[in-house]
């Protein structure tokens, strides 16, 4: 087998197996905030809310996400119209932190919308601390606490047969105060994983 026939093979096989790992853009806001848009409901329009990217408080000590609201607020940072392929499992990861005095409700809560056309959400998934998944939020428990140093959350969802795109939101769901997202990640897992 000639080197570039060689070459074309590999190149195949790692784009059917999804070797390119992470599919959201900019995960750990290396590029500022490229690619992320931030969301705040009409519930949260008054709240203060913003999005501003800490360039030195990262898990590794480079750029993360600093959500803070002035109250009890839900809202966050999205990437909209990811393309998914159906009936596949995704690991969801995120690094999350919160600083000293946050009041909460509810906690961080990483909602994935995965559809098949257009805007309709055809099915959600809900992750928080500790990996806690559900398709309600309401079904998400409670954090007893939320971490004052970096803590990992880590969840495997599985995309309905039909999705082709998937949507999804970081939230500071219910927070009053500052809070942390970096390292971002959605993969999706090599089907010998199923």
């Amino acid at each position: 087998m000639n080197t570039a026939f060689k070459y074309l093979v590999l190149t195949l096989f790692c784009t059917l197996s999804l070797c390119a790992g992470n599919i959201l853009e900019n995960p750990g806001f290396d590029q500022g905030a490229s690619r992320w848009d931030f969301f705040v409901p009409d519930s949260s329009k008054d709240h203060g809310d913003t999005f501003t990217l800490a360039d030195t408080e990262g898990v590794d000590g480079g750029a993360a996400a600093k959500l803070t609201s002035t109250v009890i607020s839900r809202f966050g940072i999205a990437q909209k119209n990811i393309p998914v392929t159906g009936w596949t499992r995704y690991r969801v990861t995120f690094w999350f932190r919160a600083e000293q005095g946050v009041e909460y409700k509810n906690g961080p809560l990483v909602r994935l919308n995965f559809r098949t056309s257009g805007d309709n959400s055809d099915t959600d998934f809900y992750v928080g601390l500790g990996g806690q998944t559900a398709t309600d939020y309401k079904l998400v428990k409670r954090p007893n606490w939320l971490p004052s140093s970096w803590e990992k959350s880590e969840a495997i969802v599985e995309s309905p047969i039909n999705a082709k795109a998937l949507s999804l939101c970081f939230f500071s769901w219910g927070i009053k105060g500052a809070v942390y997202f970096d390292n971002l990640s959605v993969e999706a897992l090599p089907s010998a994983s199923k």
